[in-house]
């Protein structure tokens, strides 16, 4: 696998189980810089302070920016916990 020029390992992002997973993601955002990081990831994609929704011109909800949005608060949850 390629990534940004640099050859790396298949099992690169691959977890040896849930409990590493969590053990790593504790590690990265428990630090004053991970919890900025942390934090910007839930404002970004609305978890904190905005909500889903997006309305057209003409105020009608547009689903389809809708489903993008709760994608991006999904995974930022996901990374939350």
């Amino acid at each position: 696998m390629r990534l940004f020029g640099l050859h790396l390992p298949p099992n690169l992002f691959q977890f040896a189980s849930e409990k590493q997973r969590r053990a790593d993601y504790v590690a990265c955002f428990s630090t004053p810089f991970g919890q900025r990081v942390l934090d910007d990831i839930l404002r970004r994609n609305f978890v904190i302070g905005y909500l889903a929704v997006h309305l057209d011109s003409q105020n009608r909800i547009d689903p389809s920016i809708v489903l993008l949005n709760e994608g991006r608060r999904s995974l930022a949850l996901d990374i939350a916990r």
